[in-house]
């Protein structure tokens, strides 16, 4: 049988953590200074963030993805 190296729950924990602390830093951001100016360093950490929450937003979709497979997998497995 061919062996598929799933993330472990550990790791898709610790993806989601990731990106409920980088939206919380976005969302600290913004309140920070809702009607200022974003200063050079600002604007970069901003895009940082962002950038990092559409990386970790793709991880998650994988797993899921790799997730439902595989408990298809399983059900077709136990039902046959």
């Amino acid at each position: 049988m061919k062996s598929t190296s799933l993330p472990t729950t550990s790791k898709v924990a610790r993806a989601q953590q990731r990106l409920d602390q980088a939206i919380e830093r976005l969302e600290r951001a913004v309140t920070a200074r809702p009607d200022a100016a974003l200063l050079p360093e600002d604007a970069e950490a901003l895009a940082r963030l962002k950038a990092e929450n559409e990386s970790l937003k793709s991880a998650n979709e994988r797993v899921s993805a790799r997730l439902d497979e595989t408990i298809g997998r399983l059900k077709r497995l136990l039902d046959a």
